[in-house]
């Protein structure tokens, strides 16, 4: 077969035309520009001029710069993305999966960044226990995602043992965070209607250790010190787990502080009948510390405000007898 660009050479107008199409096109669009150049002459009429054409085909779009710029939802977001979340290595997609019966979380996400596409449905077998759950997962391809996300939160590829802290500065954001995080990787529970805890548990032990010292900064007494939890350490399979745990009256005055955030939290963890049941116990028992002049908020910059609670002391008050806050 006879080679049809020695038959019909270029010209330079149409190469400075290929040029100014490039990065805005795939070579299949290109085709109608020209006459007589198949798309496949076109790539390799790119290929011989050591050029190329960075043009992505996306099937869906999304704002590109939604993690850009830390704010208080997308602070959350990325959060519950550090927990369950998961960045790819080799390519620009950020994929979620999560349970179905925390689908509205996803539905939200995709109004919030304007998604153009939809999570789909899969089937899950328990590699521990062998049970199968319906869950729902989401994709997006996004290069502006994958760079902020890294920038900003520290969410990385393989980051199940090496996530680090997030890169924030506003206490409104890093209690954003957290609250997603939660939502992935920790619990909220009131055990036999007496201890009222929450937990977050990874696999990374400098997201514990943040999460932490943010925790025991802010919710202690300047005259009596908050207890020091320690972080406890279950031994896995491939891996240690690292566990923290907080108890009593300052657990109540952290979800409240929390709550007060307008984001899409999981409201069967937050907003629970247990939740609502230890709320009303610990209110009752210890009445001092609670009531409009006695909730924690944020101010006008972001950060955190610390109500005056005079010479009484929450730091320690739980609904039982209990020596440690140590989980084992």
């Amino acid at each position: 077969m006879l080679n049809m660009e020695i038959i019909n050479p270029w010209t330079d107008a149409e190469n400075d035309l290929l040029k100014s199409l490039l990065d805005k096109m795939p070579y299949k669009d290109m085709e109608k520009y020209f006459v007589n150049r198949r798309y496949s002459y076109l790539r390799r009429r790119v290929s011989s001029m050591n050029l190329k054409n960075n043009y992505v085909y996306h099937k869906y779009f999304q704002n590109n710069d939604f993690f850009s710029v830390p704010n208080i939802l997308n602070s959350y977001y990325a959060g519950i993305l550090s927990a369950d979340g998961c960045i790819s290595k080799n390519r620009n997609v950020i994929s979620w999966n999560i349970s179905i019966k925390d689908r509205n979380i996803l539905d939200q996400f995709i109004i919030n960044t304007g998604f153009t596409g939809n999570y789909y449905h899969h089937l899950s077998t328990s590699p521990s226990t062998g049970n199968i759950s319906e869950m729902v997962k989401l994709e997006v391809t996004c290069a502006e995602w994958k760079r902020d996300l890294n920038k900003s939160f520290n969410v990385i590829p393989q980051k199940t043992y090496r996530l680090l802290p997030p890169n924030l500065d506003k206490d409104i954001l890093k209690y954003s965070f957290l609250c997603g995080a939660i939502d992935g990787d920790g619990s909220i529970c009131f055990v036999k209607n007496r201890d009222f805890y929450i937990t977050y548990t990874s696999c990374s032990f400098e997201i514990v250790k943040w999460i932490k010292g943010l925790i025991e900064k802010d919710f202690s007494i300047s005259k009596n010190k908050m207890r020091k939890s320690h972080i406890g350490v279950r031994k896995g399979k491939g891996a240690d787990m690292y566990m923290y745990r907080i108890s009593g009256v300052k657990t109540i005055k952290l979800l409240q502080l929390i709550k007060t955030l307008p984001v899409p939290m999981l409201q069967r963890k937050w907003s629970s009948d247990q939740v609502n049941r230890a709320l009303e116990l610990y209110k009752n028992k210890f009445p001092y510390f609670f009531g409009d002049d006695k909730n924690y908020s944020f101010d006008k910059n972001g950060m955190i405000v610390k109500p005056d609670f005079g010479d009484k002391d929450f730091t320690n008050l739980i609904n039982k007898s209990e020596s440690s806050l140590v989980l084992v």
